[in-house]
């Protein structure tokens, strides 16, 4: 991607330093050609041909930049979005982390607590997901 977007500054550059040689001809091209000769009409028809092209070549151009500069801000929105996942998967490291070891030896309320935050846990990680992941029998399992 760097290596196009190099690419595609150095050929709007150069792209650039012609577009004044295309104007000055078509400027002299007023003044020199004489459209009264055969000699004049076809260098006339060979100018259009050329202005044609210049066109064609400058609006492919601007194409190319849009397409490139749409794809830069997908990639930025991907980015973002890993970012933002990644945030979330270390919150989820960080909770499970809280919730381990469990000491069986504790009294049944500790336990039951235990269980209501765990399920809670459960619960955020399956609303804030794929919840076609989680199949409805696990969570119904998770909840009882």
């Amino acid at each position: 991607m760097c290596n196009l977007i190099f690419y595609l500054q150095d050929f709007l550059v150069q792209l650039e330093a012609k577009k004044t040689r295309v104007v000055s001809i078509n400027l002299t091209s007023r003044e020199v050609v004489d459209v009264t000769t055969e000699e004049g009409r076809r260098l006339k028809e060979r100018l259009k041909v050329m202005n044609r092209r210049w066109e064609a070549v400058c609006a492919q151009a601007t194409r190319v930049q849009s397409d490139l500069q749409e794809a830069l801000m997908q990639c930025q929105e991907f980015h973002h979005t890993i970012h933002n996942f990644l945030l979330w998967l270390e919150g989820l490291e960080t909770r499970i982390q809280q919730c381990e070891p469990i000491n069986l030896g504790n009294d049944e309320a500790a336990l039951w607590t235990r269980l209501r935050k765990l399920q809670v846990f459960i619960w955020n990680i399956w609303v804030l997901s794929d919840r076609e992941q989680w199949s409805p029998k696990w969570i119904q399992f998770a909840f009882r």
